[in-house]
């Protein structure tokens, strides 16, 4: 399903035809952001889990 969706949005983005190096590229940002979105809650809270 992520191959799929990474697809569209290259496709969406302009780009007619996507090689796989492309959807590599859209996929692995993807996990870029989600790492800062951890690292920026993990400098306001001392700890991941709160109660």
């Amino acid at each position: 399903m992520k191959i799929i969706v990474a697809y569209l949005l290259a496709v969406l983005g302009g780009n007619q035809s996507p090689s796989a190096a492309d959807l590599k590229q859209i996929l692995g940002s993807g996990s870029q952001v989600m790492k800062d979105k951890v690292l920026k809650q993990k400098k306001g809270s001392k700890s991941m889990i709160e109660a």
